[in-house]
């Protein structure tokens, strides 16, 4: 991937990671939220997220084949 391409998913990377850097910001406003609660919450999640897609799609099998025909379609 060259030139605008790239540019574009450079954008869009460093602009969710500023997006969650803001969520993360509004969300220790909140009286009651803590450091541990917020980044343990977020991690689970994350943790929860690719272990779902990991048992959906094994790897192995999107790398050889590919993406399946019904999640180009989406």
């Amino acid at each position: 991937m060259r030139g605008r391409v790239m540019s574009a998913h450079t954008w869009h990377t460093q602009g969710a990671m500023g997006g969650f850097n803001a969520v993360n910001g509004l969300l220790m406003d909140v009286p009651w939220m803590t450091v541990p609660l917020l980044f343990g919450g977020t991690g689970m999640l994350f943790v929860v997220l690719m272990l779902g897609s990991v048992l959906l799609v094994p790897l192995r099998a999107l790398y050889v084949r590919g993406l399946p025909a019904e999640a180009l379609t989406r």
